[in-house]
């Protein structure tokens, strides 16, 4: 630092962890096995069954089965699962206005 020139140097502090932000999930990196077991559980599930949210972020998108809607990722969640991720029943969640469901959607990473 120049004190005589008069210059200060400024140092600019930002917070690790923002106080009021809810924390987002991460998806797990998987190896290749990991990835094909998984798919081919996924595969297996029947139609309308419920698949785990660890299951349904963990998948990369492109490689969930054809029967999984990728748009509505949350219908395959069982009723206690939906309400440990969203933190409400799916009647709430349905009456909320449809940018709120995909902002709250993108923050749980089944967007």
């Amino acid at each position: 630092m120049n004190q005589e020139a008069g210059t200060s140097l400024k140092i600019r502090v930002t917070p690790e962890k923002r106080v009021g932000e809810p924390l987002k999930a991460k998806p797990s990196q998987l190896s290749y096995r990991e990835l094909k077991e998984l798919q081919e559980k996924l595969k297996t599930a029947e139609q309308g069954s419920s698949i785990s949210y660890r299951d349904l972020i963990t998948c990369p998108r492109n490689r969930l089965p054809p029967h999984v809607d990728k748009q509505q990722l949350e219908d395959y969640l069982s009723d206690a699962e939906f309400v440990d991720v969203f933190q409400m029943n799916r009647s709430d969640f349905d009456s909320l206005a449809k940018w709120k469901r995909i902002q709250m959607k993108k923050d749980v990473l089944l967007f």
